[in-house]
């Protein structure tokens, strides 16, 4: 296929959780993503941990954890763990946190952009020094390690690693010590702690994409909205003025533009796929992570795209 999928899922219940984890394998999803608020969202790899339970081949991630709030050898444990049980379908997915409260909630002040974006680095090269086997010792960026060593025989090395995020920095620093970057297109926190402006012009992420393929480094996106319909200009211009509403700004690209970045999938199937080869042309990107709430418009176009593969 000219794209692979990911889905991102939220966990209400067990039964309605296995059965998602379930369906997102038999649709053709490459990959099952949680994501990890502390005090908002499930655990994440105890969540990920009851998927592998029940699935065979779909990809397990949190998307993503905090590094500002993770220490290197707990996060080494538990995702070594989840690769584990899940027979090598971990995926770790790390970035470097925005949301005020998840700091305070802890007793602490969120770091400037900067140091948060430098721990990072320093979290994720603790976390593959942990899994090689080596004992580890650091004390820098509030990362203290005093001989840390992960001893069980089963730890697995090489487990990929995907920084998310969006900061021109933060995709510098993937540059050099991930397997991947997913760009989710947002920008600076708003007051409420959890909206972002978006910064979905053609320049904006034009720049990130191509630091990101200067390097090698696979890319992908976390795609805000998935829309399948035969009104692409109707549906693209309501989204647009739902999104307006919700951040009080009509600081937002025209539709046109709208359609025009991978962040927004609106349309047919065929048009779609027709964006999506375009932009696996001008960047290489080929990796989607849509929300919940798309699931099965999601799962159309995952069975489109291998019943059309392009000429």
């Amino acid at each position: 296929m000219i794209a692979s999928f990911s889905i991102q899922a939220s966990l209400s219940d067990a039964a309605s959780w296995r059965a998602r984890a379930r369906a997102a394998e038999d649709a053709g999803f490459a990959c099952l993503s949680i994501a990890d608020h502390p005090g908002s969202t499930a655990a994440p790899f105890v969540a990920l941990a009851a998927a592998a339970a029940v699935t065979a081949r779909i990809r397990l991630a949190p998307a993503v954890v905090n590094a500002g709030l993770w220490e290197p050898l707990t996060l080494a444990r538990e995702i070594a763990t989840l690769d584990v049980v899940s027979d090598g379908r971990a995926t770790l997915g790390i970035g470097a946190g925005h949301t005020p409260g998840e700091w305070h909630h802890v007793g602490a002040a969120r770091p400037s952009p900067g140091a948060r974006i430098e721990r990072v680095g320093v979290v994720i090269d603790a976390v593959r020094r942990l899994l090689a086997g080596e004992r580890v010792t650091v004390d820098r960026s509030g990362v203290h390690l005093r001989g840390a060593q992960l001893e069980p025989p089963w730890v697995r090395p090489g487990i990929p690693v995907t920084v998310g995020g969006n900061a021109v920095a933060l995709v510098q620093l993937a540059t050099a010590c991930a397997d991947r970057v997913e760009l989710t297109g947002l920008g600076r926190t708003l007051p409420d702690g959890h909206a972002h402006e978006p910064l979905w012009d053609d320049t904006n992420v034009d720049r990130r994409m191509r630091i990101a393929t200067s390097a090698r480094l696979d890319v992908g996106v976390l795609v805000q909205t998935l829309q399948l319909t035969d009104d692409r200009q109707g549906a693209a211009a309501a989204y647009r003025d739902r999104l307006a509403e919700v951040l009080d700004t009509q600081a937002l690209p025209p539709v046109g533009d709208l359609l025009a970045t991978p962040f927004v999938l609106v349309g047919t199937c065929a048009e779609i796929a027709a964006q999506l080869q375009a932009w696996r042309r001008r960047w290489g990107l080929a990796h989607f992570t849509i929300r919940e709430e798309s699931f099965d418009d999601g799962a159309r176009l995952i069975q489109h795209l291998r019943r059309n593969p392009p000429a």
